[in-house]
């Protein structure tokens, strides 16, 4: 079954040519990579957001985008990509899956591992 997948975010962004985080980056690609993250159901989506926002911005001027990613198209998970280069951070991992060219979708976890020592790089 085709998977629906979501992105909130200011109208004028809703292109999904990840121009965004090619400019600045992201926790999961470096700045000159385009990458277009979304969420699985539009609260996360949400939340994505609202941890970047002074309150004053939401919901002012934002739009819920939708995309389908079809049965027939590799979705990779970050867990996979985890196990081939261990120790990697996400930002690295994330370029080295764009770099790669493995999947059209790398399946993430929304909110970033706990560290539990100091010495773990999350």
């Amino acid at each position: 079954m085709s998977r629906r997948i979501y992105r909130v975010c200011r109208a004028i962004h809703a292109r999904l040519d990840g121009e965004g985080a090619k400019r600045v980056g992201g926790r999961w690609n470096s700045p000159g990579r385009s990458v277009v993250y979304m969420a699985e159901t539009i609260s996360p989506a949400v939340l994505e957001n609202l941890v970047h926002m002074a309150r004053e911005d939401f919901p002012t001027g934002y739009v819920v985008v939708a995309a389908v990613v079809p049965d027939e198209i590799l979705v990779l998970k970050e867990e996979d990509l985890v196990k081939q280069f261990r120790g990697v951070d996400q930002r690295r991992l994330g370029d080295q899956w764009i770099d790669l060219r493995a999947s059209a979708v790398l399946a993430v976890r929304s909110i970033p591992q706990l560290c539990l020592s100091s010495t773990i790089t999350c």
